[in-house]
């Protein structure tokens, strides 16, 4: 079952990014664990523009939350388990830490995404979520 993947960088004030969050199946949330205020601003600001953009009857969206940078370990101030905790909480997928620098979970990302959204599309749940109805798959 093919799964088209769409990369958008940013979730942005775009009305383009707003048209692909409505029709998304998946989405990798990126933050730095090297600034506090990169992983407070989920909760803060994209959380709350997903809801308002993709409403309360929106079919449903497979999240993988993505630790970056943690390659400076020295430099990071988001422990593993906050990630965790954050994804739990909101019923994603599965959250991941990533170094794009050494390579580090760069293509589990993808490839745990496209696995949660085949499994939604058979009729799995993933990350909580139910049978999702659209077959369109962003990443932001």
């Amino acid at each position: 079952m093919p799964c088209l993947l769409e990369i958008l960088d940013s979730i942005g004030e775009s009305s383009i990014c707003d048209q692909y969050c409505i029709v998304t199946e998946g989405a990798l949330i990126l933050f730095d664990v090297t600034s506090r205020q990169s992983f407070e601003d989920i909760e803060n600001v994209i959380l709350p523009r997903l809801r308002d953009t993709r409403g309360e009857d929106a079919a449903p969206v497979v999240i993988i939350l993505v630790g970056t940078k943690v390659d400076l370990e020295e430099k990071r101030v988001v422990a593993p388990a906050e990630g965790r905790s954050l994804a739990e909480r909101q019923g994603w997928f599965k959250y991941l830490d990533t170094s794009a620098k050494k390579r580090e979970n760069v293509d589990e990302c993808f490839y745990g995404l496209v696995r949660g959204i085949r499994k939604l599309r058979e009729g799995g749940e993933a990350g909580g979520q139910q049978q999702a109805k659209k077959k369109r798959c962003c990443i932001m």
